[in-house]
């Protein structure tokens, strides 16, 4: 087994004879952890159960568990394994349903899940970071591309089906992709996908926000990733790259959403 740090992630891989991994209501108890882990198999195979599901992993494939709640992962024959440790904020914050997407299998020969855990497997050998600051930045964007294999993958069979739902998740998909735009408004999202405003307003209605209110948080939640993680060099660089143009609002709102100023969460580089 060798494991690397890169920025909050935990790296790992492992060669091993069969074995089981479990952890029980009481484990969960007393002996706490609050990671999702993300596994998967270049050999051999595994059966995870976690929530009331199980499910039989090949090799090829790759799961996500939650380290915070009961599991059993068995390996029945010797196998290779790549892994990534992902904090619980870390993965939410990119896949709020990531909870729901435990103990269901990914085929990595699809090209985004093919692409992240290419990326996982050449980050585990990459040197200890020995106090430079690509670290956090590259354990970011792994993250990120994880989160969308996983969500692409796995979340439109938990999402209702319908055409407005369907609308819906292009126009969060499209706003993630434009949060740096500070001259975004309701009229040109509606215009981009050849829809009404009001239309986008019974959309997020439905959803219990409003198409404006639920945009400014994604902009804080992905401010707050930049300066947490190490991405943003500078408070002004994270609010340019979360579409704020007025950084007294963004200071501001900031504190109002996390309780903190955004200055403190920089992190210092070597």
């Amino acid at each position: 087994m060798s494991t690397t740090r890169v920025g909050d992630l935990s790296l790992s891989e492992i060669e091993s004879d069969a074995l089981t991994a479990r952890r029980g209501s009481e484990e969960v108890l007393h002996s706490p952890s609050d990671d999702f882990v993300v596994m998967a198999l270049s050999s051999g195979r595994a059966c995870l159960e976690q929530g009331g599901r199980q499910v039989v992993q090949k090799a090829n494939q790759m799961v996500i568990y939650d380290t915070a709640r009961p599991f059993a992962y068995v390996f029945p024959e010797r196998y290779k394994s790549t892994s990534a440790r992902i904090p619980r904020k870390a993965m939410l914050s990119r896949v709020p349903m990531a909870e729901r997407l435990t103990a269901r299998v990914v085929d990595c020969s699809s090209p985004l899940a093919g692409l992240a855990m290419s990326l996982v497997r050449q980050a585990s050998s990459l040197e200890p970071e020995e106090g430079r600051g690509w670290g956090p930045r590259v354990g970011a964007s792994i993250t990120d591309i994880l989160g969308a294999a996983l969500e692409a993958s796995l979340a439109p069979g938990l999402t209702p089906g319908g055409r407005h739902q369907e609308l819906l998740r292009r126009v969060k998909a499209d706003l993630r992709l434009r949060l740096d735009d500070p001259d975004l408004d309701l009229e040109s999202i509606a215009s981009a996908h050849n829809v009404s405003s009001r239309t986008i307003n019974r959309l997020f209605a439905a959803d219990g926000t409003t198409a404006i209110r639920w945009l400014w948080q994604e902009r804080l939640e992905f401010a707050y990733r930049q300066l947490s993680e190490g991405c943003a060099r500078s408070v002004t660089d994270a609010a340019l790259a979360s579409g704020f143009s007025d950084f007294s609002h963004f200071s501001r709102s900031f504190a109002k959403r996390f309780g903190v100023c955004p200055g403190s969460l920089l992190r210092k580089v070597a």
